[in-house]
């Protein structure tokens, strides 16, 4: 039983926050800042596991404590690598991709898998990762602001309650933390004049969109079907015509919405359909 407490910090917060930070953010005097979307994202996600969680120890005991770090590591090196070469910043994406990838299946490195095992798994999981940063690079900073919100909020909506449903209320909680995050952002884009979801925004995205999702594939039961469909979630806005949501707007939203929630929903009856069967005791 979620505590109404907790509910209000998990999800409250973050979305709150992550409005204030888009609305205090769209200065004009910026430019393009694509940054402030990842620092909203991130803050608020921030905010919610420790609201639902607590903070985590450092160095972390678990492999979703590590989820914080890695998300205000990625929104703070999306502000330092704004106006600096295109190299630098794919260096650091990488670098942090590979170290939250080797925390993330430590447990799994240390106990199930030989060394010759691991490094193929992290090989292929950071080129995956790596693949899908390049399409969000591609897909967002051509929606319109609450297009791109969407995208955000409809990928994370539903990777909570595939989380959920694969046995891990925990991390359905932090990836609902997300999702309202990114549900404020909406928000706020479609009353103030926000700053596109930019290329600087997209490590925080893919941090916390493949940590959720290798912790529920891992350590609980998210089919891997489910979580190959969740990462290709965002991209499915790339189908959606230029002219649908080139305004913004509510229409725009929604366009994009349905586009990347029948990836996100199929992810999740397929979670569903895969979840163990209640216990008659």
């Amino acid at each position: 039983m979620i505590e109404p407490l907790a509910l209000l910090v998990g999800l409250g917060v973050p979305a709150l926050l992550a409005a204030a930070i888009v609305t205090v953010g769209r200065n004009p005097a910026a430019g393009r800042a694509g940054w402030i979307a990842g620092a909203a994202l991130g803050a608020g996600y921030v905010a919610g596991h420790a609201g639902f969680l607590g903070w985590p120890a450092f160095p972390a005991r678990v492999a979703e404590q590590w989820l914080p770090y890695a998300a205000a590591l990625g929104a703070a090196l999306g502000v330092l690598t704004a106006r600096a070469p295109r190299w630098l910043g794919w260096a650091l994406r990488i670098a942090l991709l590979a170290t939250g990838l080797a925390l993330w299946l430590k447990p799994v490195m240390t106990y199930r898998w030989t060394g010759a095992i691991s490094a193929v798994w992290l090989a292929g999981l950071l080129l995956a990762a790596l693949a899908v940063g390049a399409g969000l690079d591609r897909v967002l900073p051509a929606l319109a602001p609450p297009a791109a919100w969407t995208v955000l909020a409809t990928t994370f909506a539903g990777t909570a309650l595939a989380l959920a449903l694969s046995g891990s209320l925990a991390l359905g909680q932090l990836a609902g933390s997300a999702a309202a995050a990114a549900s404020g952002g909406l928000v706020a884009s479609l009353v103030v004049t926000s700053h596109p979801v930019g290329r600087d925004s997209v490590l925080v995205i893919v941090v916390l969109s493949v940590g959720l999702v290798l912790c529920g594939t891992f350590y609980s039961e998210l089919p891997r079907t489910s979580a190959l469909l969740l990462g290709a979630a965002p991209l499915a806005a790339s189908v959606v015509p230029a002219s649908a949501h080139a305004r913004g707007g509510v229409r725009g939203a929604l366009c994009v919405a349905a586009a990347v929630g029948i990836v996100a929903a199929t992810a999740v009856v397929l979670a569903f359909a895969s979840s163990p069967a209640p216990s008659a005791y």
